[in-house]
């Protein structure tokens, strides 16, 4: 039986619902973007659609493989020092170390987006959109990293 609380394991069907509406949700913000900046530009609004779902996904993969990457580090390093501890304790929701890298990669994507959108449309200024597309992107982004965080956008046991 699961815990209450707030140390209990998110269900999957809570995972799958979030990582959902936050692809659905980053290609709607992306649109709306595009509609400030260039409304009139079906590039910009593919690159607009795309980057942040891209940026989540990418930023997911990253988040995973260096916390494998760190985990297999501090096995290693747990054959020379006996005092290694699991970093989880017993019915505790795990999440694994850096998932600050989510927010990284969606800040990227999004300065990458807006400068091509600023190319490929005559209507989009840089500056504007970099800060437009920037704005979004951090919000985006930090929103996504607080869900990874919670316990949302991770993997477990019953994945």
């Amino acid at each position: 039986m699961r815990e209450q609380g707030a140390e209990a394991e998110r269900s999957v069907g809570a995972r799958a619902l979030t990582l959902f509406g936050l692809l659905i949700g980053g290609a709607v913000a992306g649109g709306v973007m595009r509609l400030v900046v260039a409304p009139d530009s079906p590039v910009a609004l593919g690159i607009s659609c795309a980057m942040l779902p891209f940026a989540l996904v990418s930023g997911l993969g990253l988040w995973l493989s260096t916390a494998l990457w760190l985990g297999l580090a501090r096995l290693i390093g747990s054959v020379f020092v006996s005092r290694w501890r699991a970093p989880w304790g017993r019915g505790k929701r795990f999440v694994p170390p850096g998932s600050a890298l989510v927010l990284v990669t969606c800040v990227a994507y999004s300065i990458a987006g807006a400068t091509a959108v600023a190319v490929v449309s005559s209507e989009a200024r840089l500056v504007p959109t970099l800060a437009l597309f920037g704005s979004g992107g951090l919000a985006y982004g930090v929103l996504a990293w607080r869900l990874a965080r919670l316990g949302f956008l991770s993997l477990s046991e019953d994945a």
